[in-house]
């Protein structure tokens, strides 16, 4: 077992030294419910004010050691506005949020088509608010199914040789942005200094070249290879190099 995530409202995770515990007892990381940034939002979906308690489960996840991933439940008209709110949120625990899961409402009981309809929020409109809420990423360049990552993440594990948990799933299940955040916060797609589609389209060819299509058999140096010529240094954030890019991916 690489990868021990506990999926929580952070209620009890709000007391430091249950949290000190959790940590001594061989969590990794935290799949933290947050909604939203303003105790109405709590209100409406959870029927109470928990902002200051998720804030203090964020702060002792931090002091523990524990790494937190936001996951907000999104519904129309109720905290789709807060989506850049919490990527700021995010930007502000950079050291304790790795990143944020923001799951759409299903509706899965006997609800009208027409209310389903007025009612329904889609991976679509996540991508498009993010985009007009935070002028980040280009909706339709910067977004990724979520299972396209297997190739990077083979990558990361072959680069670093350590196990980097993947995500795969059905190519509608989930859509992914990658943001390289520098020590100013301004944060930057990946997409914009690494050619992710291409990049990944010679992953799968180097794959079908061997026996066992498995990145991480390859050599460092040939996936090193395909990532700096699939990098773009002028399109980088400024500082950042290669070789830095490199030890932020080996952090990761």
């Amino acid at each position: 077992v690489t990868h021990i995530q506990k999926g929580t409202n952070g209620i009890k995770l709000a007391d430091p030294e249950f949290a000190m515990q959790a940590r001594e007892a061989g969590l990794q990381y935290v799949y933290l419910q947050m909604d939203g940034v303003t105790d109405d939002v709590f209100e409406k979906i959870r029927g109470r004010k928990l902002l200051d308690t998720k804030l203090k489960a964020i702060e002792s996840a931090g002091k523990a050691g524990l790494r937190v991933i936001l996951v907000p439940t999104i519904i129309r008209d109720v905290n789709n506005h807060q989506l850049g709110d919490l990527i700021k949120l995010t930007f502000e625990n950079l050291n304790i949020i790795t990143g944020i899961s923001f799951q759409p409402i299903s509706f899965t009981g006997r609800y009208s088509e027409e209310y389903r309809l007025k009612q329904r929020y889609t991976l679509a409109d996540i991508v498009h608010d993010i985009s007009r809420q935070t002028g980040l990423t280009d909706p339709m360049k910067d977004w990724f199914s979520l299972n396209v990552g297997t190739p990077f993440v083979s990558l990361a594990e072959a680069l670093s040789g350590k196990s980097v948990i993947n995500y795969s799933c059905h190519p509608h299940c989930g859509l992914l942005s990658i943001l390289f955040v520098d020590k100013n916060k301004n944060a930057v797609p990946i997409t914009r200094f690494i050619d992710l589609y291409n990049l990944l389209k010679d992953i799968n060819q180097l794959a079908e070249k061997t026996e066992k299509r498995r990145i991480k058999m390859f050599s460092k140096l040939s996936s090193l290879n395909l990532l700096r010529k699939h990098f773009n240094a002028e399109n980088a954030p400024e500082g950042l190099t290669f070789n830095k890019f490199l030890q932020t991916l080996d952090g990761y």
